[in-house]
């Protein structure tokens, strides 16, 4: 049997962004703006190496329930991965800016 990976999400406030790292190492990184109630994510990249692993997938769930779990904030899905990952994911849709 093998661990699972460690997963960290930071939100690095001052860069307006947050960054995914496993075990250690940053793989992803989302920005995003701030505005009165949503944060918008703007743009999501993962390591090419990491690549078709579903990184980014986690990278965004870790994300939506983060903001889910801390903030009121709703979600603005500005970046096409996120609309996409939203879209396959309805139970997140309640997170969604209107």
């Amino acid at each position: 049997m093998t661990d699972a990976p460690a997963t960290e999400l930071i939100d690095e406030t001052t860069h307006n962004r947050f960054v995914y790292r496993v075990d250690g190492e940053d793989v992803g990184v989302a920005d995003y703006q701030r505005t009165p109630g949503v944060i918008h994510i703007v743009h999501t990249e993962v390591d090419a190496h990491r690549r078709g692993a579903g990184v980014g997938g986690d990278m965004v769930r870790a994300i939506l329930d983060r903001i889910r779990d801390e903030s009121s904030d709703s979600v603005g899905a500005d970046c096409p991965f996120v609309r996409s990952w939203l879209d396959d994911h309805p139970d997140y849709l309640g997170l969604e800016a209107r």
